[in-house]
């Protein structure tokens, strides 16, 4: 199976619109708080976000990044702007495996979620989310993305969502028993 696809040989969009689109994400993210913040603290220049190289490929997975190049799924680029946070995930692993601060242990190697580079890729991901679609979206794809991987176990589930939020800012109850915790 080939990986990586020539621009010009993706037939649902023009080479032309390719770039446009891969552009018009990172000049959005550029202005992101969450991509700012996450510059911040890897002490990396927001301008380097212009130099990320980003393609499309065959996934079994929505987007990853492989020794700093960041990955799409090819059924992505025609909606690509619905999939920004998936951008958000990635850059976070591409500032992890670029800055020798924290070398990536691969997703494979153990449980998927508790994987801390995972961890805090989703949580900048989660944190995006709750920034530019709301809390409760945010929310609804902590709750999705636990299902998705089958965590059953309610104190596994409130451990990883406790993580996962630690980056979002909710301006509300999670629970009906929470608003007397507030």
């Amino acid at each position: 199976m080939r990986l990586i696809y020539h621009i010009t040989e993706m037939s649902e969009i023009s080479p032309i619109m390719f770039l446009v689109n891969i552009q018009k994400m990172k000049k959005h993210l550029m202005n992101d708080k969450t991509i700012i913040d996450m510059f911040k603290e890897y002490d990396v220049d927001i301008e380097e976000l212009k130099l990320i190289p980003m393609s499309f490929s065959d996934l079994d997975v929505s987007a990853k990044c492989d020794h700093g190049v960041i990955y799409f799924n090819k059924k992505l680029i025609n909606n690509l702007e619905d999939y920004y946070s998936y951008a958000v995930h990635e850059i976070c692993h591409y500032l992890q495996q670029t800055t020798g601060k924290n070398p990536t242990t691969s997703s494979n190697n153990g449980s998927y979620l508790d994987n801390k580079y995972e961890q805090e890729g989703f949580a900048k991901q989660i944190s995006y989310i709750s920034d530019n679609d709301g809390d409760k979206s945010a929310k609804e794809y902590v709750n999705d993305l636990l299902d998705y991987h089958e965590i059953k176990n309610d104190s596994k589930k409130d451990e990883l969502e406790a993580v996962l939020l630690k980056d979002a800012m909710f301006s509300y109850a999670r629970t009906k028993d929470d608003i007397l915790f507030l």
